[in-house]
């Protein structure tokens, strides 16, 4: 646990300025908040906030995303415009792939997970208040003798992240303790006058690639904070992602003469952000993949046919909707057990996915009930001789535990626009079809072809 009493003992004279829309999380949040800060300046939205900042001398400012009028991050991007020094912490409940992406290239100083938890916070404001610290420190010695060198080696160890001084030619005039510790000196090629590029990764040239993007080369293009992200890649031991927050130092002529750079490790951020992203990606494919078959369920279909509906007004055309439904299927299931009606299912839906096109869409929306989306055929012959190709693969005997199982199947075909181009009604008109199927020779109907069942 960091040393709270001296953090707190330095927040307390900042204001913080708060912004969140949602009055239960800012009750929830002040009540910790009141804690570190003597003021805290509210704002209910990113307008609000801009307005806040602009009214007060504010030293940090934490953030909710989404907000109505402007979200955290363009309030931010609004704010770096008045001061590109302001700190800020983004504090949301669920950091998206591109919120997390847009908060890296603001150069952001925290991100907060909802509800607060006080070891995370503390340890932000730690790099904060440090980062406070070591910027006055080092403004001020700027201008001072260099018999206070010492002073500011001393302010520099003082900090838990790494931290160098370099000059533009890259030379580090100052580094922390956790950067010393670290360097390899056989790697350096004049040691009383180390290069960046030498301390951190043992480079004999300056930084610049992909992976490695240099803050120095573009802190002499821009003159204002920047922050990049360094991807170390290691052969035996996992990837490391490191944040590399950059403050120019300018001379009398607004010339930069070196940068003041602090290094945070974020690799947890990112592999937390990169979990998320496969959790979302997991989640998703489970709310539209039926979870017996994989293929799509009820709630991709229905959003497939409204995206046909689309092409097809767009392009001014047709394409086909088709009902699918089991015979003797019950038969198997009430007989055989519900595991043998699984494996009919599988062997069913894997016949089928032989016989149809990766731009058509098959789904299951019911026990033994399947749909199929067919564009770009507008021909009712090719669409019959497609159906019936489908209906001869599912026919083909089924293996289960050495038993052979068939079951045969009725389709029911609905064009668009010709019959309806109403979602629900087309759907409604394919399973009419469906029903008039089961009663036909071929066990295929179109809509307009269908016999009156008695």
């Amino acid at each position: 646990m960091k040393e709270i009493e001296e953090i707190v003992k330095y927040t307390s004279k900042l204001k913080l300025l708060y912004v969140e829309d949602d009055a239960s999380t800012r009750e929830a949040s002040m009540f910790l908040l009141e804690n570190f800060f003597d003021t805290i300046i509210v704002a209910e939205n990113g307008k609000d906030g801009i307005e806040k900042f602009r009214e007060n001398d504010v030293d940090i400012i934490i953030t909710d995303i989404n907000m109505p009028y402007l979200n955290g991050l363009e309030m931010t991007a609004e704010i770096q415009k008045i001061d590109p020094d302001a700190k800020v912490i983004i504090f949301s409940a669920n950091m998206e792939p591109k919120y997390f992406t847009e908060s890296i290239r603001l150069g952001v100083d925290g991100y907060l997970i909802k509800p607060i938890e006080v070891d995370h916070l503390i340890n932000i404001l730690d790099k904060i208040v440090t980062s406070f610290r070591l910027q006055d420190e080092i403004k001020h010695s700027i201008d001072i003798e260099k018999e206070n060198q010492q002073y500011l080696q001393s302010i520099v160890d003082a900090s838990h992240d790494p931290i160098m001084l370099i000059s533009k030619e890259y030379k580090v005039g100052f580094m922390s303790k956790s950067v010393r510790a670290k360097m390899d000196r056989h790697n350096i090629e004049d040691t009383d006058n180390p290069k960046c590029y030498e301390v951190l990764y043992n480079r004999t040239i300056p930084c610049g690639d992909g992976s490695y993007p240099c803050p120095l080369d573009e802190m002499k293009k821009v003159k204002k904070p920047i922050t990049v992200i360094h991807h170390r890649k290691y052969e035996d031991k996992n990837d490391v992602y490191m944040e590399m927050a950059a403050t120019p130092m300018l001379d009398d002529n607004n010339n930069c003469i070196g940068i003041v750079e602090i290094s945070r490790d974020i690799t947890s951020h990112i592999k937390e952000q990169d979990s998320l992203k496969e959790q979302k990606k997991i989640l998703h494919h489970k709310a539209h993949h039926d979870a017996l078959t994989g293929i799509a369920n009820k709630i991709m279909f229905e959003s497939r046919l409204l995206q046909a509906i689309h092409r097809a007004k767009e392009a001014n055309g047709t394409f086909a909707l088709l009902f699918m439904d089991l015979n003797k299927f019950k038969w198997i299931n009430d007989n055989k057990g519900h595991d043998a009606g699984d494996a009919v299912l599988m062997g069913v839906v894997q016949s089928v996915a032989r016989n149809i096109r990766t731009e058509d869409t098959f789904a299951r929306i019911g026990g033994d009930e399947f749909t199929i989306i067919i564009e770009n055929i507008d021909n009712r012959d090719e669409l019959k001789r497609f159906a019936e190709k489908i209906l001869e693969s599912i026919e083909e005997p089924i293996d289960y535990l050495n038993e052979e199982l068939s079951v045969s199947a009725s389709i029911g075909i609905a064009i668009y626009p010709d019959d309806c181009t109403i979602l629900d009604t087309l759907l409604k008109y394919a399973d009419t079809a469906m029903y008039s199927a089961k009663y036909s020779d071929t066990n295929i109907s179109f809509y307009h072809d269908r016999v009156q069942i008695v």
